[in-house]
Parts: C-alpha cells; sequence; structure tokens
C-alpha cells in the first residue's frame, strides 16, 4: 500500500494588511450612511475592503494549490490501493450472480419437468379409473367423469421453486433512467405531471447567463427577470 501523503502547507506570514481586517470589518459594521459625506466614507471603505479581500485571496492562493497538487496526489494513491480491490469485488459479484441465475434456471427447469410428470401420472391414472369402471358397466361418459373427479382427489402440489442462496449475497433489481428525447420530456412536463418538481432542476445560473447575454431583453416562458440595483465599487 501507498505511503501516506505529507501534507505541506506555506509558511510564509500574511500581507500586513490582513492584520487590520477585524478592525475594517468592525469600522464598516458601524458605518452609517446619512449624507453625501458618510457616502463618500462609504465608498473609501468599500475600495479598502476590496483590496483586502484581494490580499486574502492573494495569501491564501498558493496555500490552496499546494493542498490541491497533495489532494490530487492523495486521490491517485486511493485509486491505486482501492481498484484491484474493487475489480476483484465486482469480479467475484458477477460470479456469484452467475451462479445463482444458473441455479434458478435449473430449478426451473426440474420444476417444469416435474410438473409434466405430474400431468403424465394425472393423465394415466384418470385413463386406469376411466377403464376400469367401464369395465364393472359404467357408462363411457360418466366412466369419464367420475374419473376426472376421482384424480382430482389424488393431486400432488408441486412445491413452489426455492431460490438457491449464498450467505451474504442477495439479488434485486434496480432501475436505469435515460433520457432518449429532450424534447418529448419537455412537453410532459409542459403538460404537468405530480413529479415535475422532482424530475426538474433549473439551471439558474445558465438562465442568468443567457438572459444578460441578452441585456435581459429576453421572453424565457415560466421566467421572470427581475432587474435589482446592484452596488459595485470601482475601487
Amino acid at each position: 500500500m501507498a505511503e501516506p501523503a505529507v501534507v505541506l502547507v506555506p509558511t510564509h506570514a500574511p500581507p500586513p494588511a490582513i492584520a487590520f481586517t477585524g478592525d475594517t470589518v468592525t469600522r464598516a459594521q458601524a458605518h452609517e450612511v446619512t449624507d453625501q459625506r458618510t457616502a463618500a466614507e462609504a465608498s473609501d471603505l468599500l475600495s479598502g475592503v476590496s483590496a483586502l479581500i484581494k490580499a486574502v485571496h492573494e495569501y491564501h492562493k498558493p496555500i490552496k494549490l499546494g493542498l490541491d497538487a497533495v489532494k490530487k496526489l492523495e486521490l491517485e494513491r486511493e485509486r491505486a490501493d482501492s481498484y484491484p480491490l474493487e475489480a476483484v469485488f465486482a469480479e467475484l459479484k458477477r460470479k456469484v450472480g452467475t451462479y445463482l441465475e444458473e441455479q434458478e434456471r435449473i430449478a426451473r427447469q426440474e420444476a417444469a419437468e416435474q410438473a409434466r410428470q405430474q400431468r403424465e401420472a394425472e393423465r394415466a391414472e384418470r385413463g386406469r379409473q376411466e377403464a376400469e369402471l367401464i369395465a364393472r358397466g359404467v357408462d363411457q361418459a360418466e366412466a369419464a367423469e367420475r374419473a376426472e373427479q376421482e384424480s382430482f382427489a389424488h393431486v400432488v402440489v408441486v412445491d413452489p421453486v426455492a431460490k438457491p442462496k449464498v450467505a451474504g449475497i442477495s439479488k434485486r433489481t434496480r432501475l436505469e433512467v435515460e433520457v432518449v428525447d429532450i424534447r418529448q420530456l419537455c412537453v410532459a412536463i409542459g403538460a404537468g405531471t405530480d413529479a415535475t418538481d422532482v424530475m426538474v432542476k433549473p439551471n439558474l445560473t445558465a438562465i442568468r447567463q443567457y438572459a444578460n447575454s441578452h441585456g435581459g431583453r429576453v421572453d424565457i416562458p415560466g421566467v421572470r427577470i427581475t432587474r435589482v440595483p446592484v452596488v459595485v465599487s470601482r475601487g
């Protein structure tokens, strides 16, 4: 098994500006915009906060890159360790499944043969009883009816096919779902179904990008586009 990875975290000190993050947050939270002067001060605060955000991201960037590299390496090692086990696990499951299916097939064949033999035995018994009754002078039609009734009294019940079992292994079915015609699915959803909310999850990011690419001047059925004021800092 692969040796455990050593996580290396950069030890370079954060830029001095980050040390004042708490002070900046406190000032920004306490600042109220009530007139032109406080609005200008808020603009300066926005510029300072924006610069701090950039500094924080720049400081953590190499750390995240290092962790990403370590994570990638560890994932590769994990796959290398687990792949042989997962492959042999799948192969063993396949072998057991094949065995169970074959045993079920054999059991069905044996049950079918048992049922066939039972039917043959019943027919032979009816013929024997019918011949015996006719020999005793019973009318042939009556003899056939009495022989039929008598055979029902001797019906042998065939046990249902017993499914083979293997300890720790069971068989079940699962549903595989594949969209083969997206247009038909959309038509069905448009017509309304009880599962509409389950089957459809709108991609709001893609819808927003599409609306922005048209400057908001686009009609998307079922979608309401609203212009919301957003404050943009150019600091």
